[in-house]
């Protein structure tokens, strides 16, 4: 892949604006931060790309409705070695970004999620979740709005989602939301 940058020099008279509105236009062409790749450069791309939306649906069913990224990787690192040694990916941003892709961008085969914030993944809709908070109130909803503290831990947890700071991410203290 190339990143934005190179292909600017490579290609000195398309913009610089240019390059960027293909980049988001493009059907083909995955943003993976740091560089483009086109989706025939992958091994197994079909294969992949169903293979991650099983294991999409999986989670997300099991986690009414969530899955964060490091949740993500857990699970595609150990169903999905061989892709990643095929493509040479070795961390958890990259699968998200070959994600976002095939399931936000292009709605791979009908499939789409919604990614937000670099972390969460959710069905989308009305059921968007962007901050770790959201996945608080999914979780307080799923408990009919009871539940304990360390229930709480746990499940984030399991989810991974860091719990550091968590009376803080809740806002318990400043609003009530919580009690």
């Amino acid at each position: 892949g190339l990143s934005l940058e190179q292909l600017h020099t490579q290609l000195p008279s398309v913009t610089m604006a240019s390059l960027k509105q293909i980049r988001d236009t493009s059907l083909h062409l995955v943003d993976m931060g740091d560089k483009l790749i086109h989706e025939d450069a992958f091994v197994d791309w079909e294969e992949a790309a169903e293979h991650l939306r099983e294991i999409l649906e999986k989670l997300l069913t099991k986690n009414s409705g969530y899955v964060s990224v490091s949740q993500l990787w857990e699970y595609v690192r150990a169903e999905m070695h061989m892709f990643l040694n095929d493509n040479d990916i070795a961390d958890e941003r990259s699968v998200y970004c070959i994600c976002r892709h095939l399931f936000e961008k292009t709605n791979w085969r009908g499939n789409h999620y919604a990614f937000t914030g670099g972390n969460h993944i959710s069905r989308g809709g009305k059921e968007t979740l962007t901050t770790n908070l959201d996945v608080i109130h999914l979780f307080a909803r799923e408990h009919n709005g009871f539940f304990r503290y360390k229930d709480l831990v746990e499940y984030l947890r399991q989810v991974g989602i860091s719990t550091g700071n968590l009376r803080g991410q809740m806002r318990i203290g400043s609003k009530p939301i919580f009690f």
